[in-house]
């Protein structure tokens, strides 16, 4: 088991990269009425590239002639990437990718992720300070979620300009967070408030 090999992209640090196998429990559950046995695995798996854990989940059972089903039970996919703009999508998965390798570029990375959120949303202005304030102004965004944009800039400004202050760790688990949560309300919520009125409206759908 120690040996084995899996090949997935994490959630975590964004890379596709090779996982270990750390841990693993299985158990079996027999049902008379359908004469079949239900077979369920957790696996603790660790990333190669920045060591996270991921728990991944087999499932099989032999009453029919499916495969086994794989799924990772965490972490949960980030900010449902799908979901996102094509230049938002692309310097988000870059965010994340750097997160392991470097806190400065992380912050950067983030900043410019931001940038393209007020780009994408027509948010005008000669420097990002000014289109987070336009983009709170057009209500496409909350105060509280303004709030979110305007700290996730300062933290990115510590990385993309020289400053005593150093990037810590705390800095950017608190800049992820928020631009997840603005990600979350500008993209991926009405994306899934959009999947669920098109199921409704289609009963057969469910």
């Amino acid at each position: 088991m120690a040996d084995e090999k899996i090949v997935k992209v994490c959630g975590h640090c964004g890379n596709r990269t090779t996982f270990d196998i750390r841990a693993e429990y299985g158990y079996e559950r027999y049902d008379k009425r359908s004469d079949s046995t239900a077979y369920r695995t957790w696996r603790i798996l660790q990333c190669s590239s920045c060591e996270g854990p991921a728990l991944q989940e087999i499932r099989f059972w032999d009453g029919g002639d499916d495969e086994p089903s794989y799924q990772i039970l965490y972490p949960i996919a980030k900010a449902a990437a799908f979901d996102l703009p094509k230049e938002v999508k692309k310097e988000y998965e870059e965010t994340l990718k750097v997160r392991s390798i470097s806190k400065v570029a992380c912050a950067v990375f983030a900043r410019r992720t931001l940038e393209d959120i007020c780009a994408h949303e027509n948010a005008t202005g000669s420097r990002l300070e000014i289109q987070v304030t336009n983009l709170l102004k057009s209500d496409r965004i909350p105060p509280l979620i303004g709030d979110m944009a305007h700290l996730s800039r300062k933290i990115g400004n510590l990385g993309a300009h020289f400053a005593k202050e150093e990037v810590t760790e705390e800095h950017i688990a608190a800049m992820l967070d928020f631009l997840e949560t603005i990600l979350e309300y500008l993209y991926v919520a009405p994306a899934k408030v959009a999947r669920v009125k098109a199921r409704l409206d289609d009963p057969k759908s469910f």
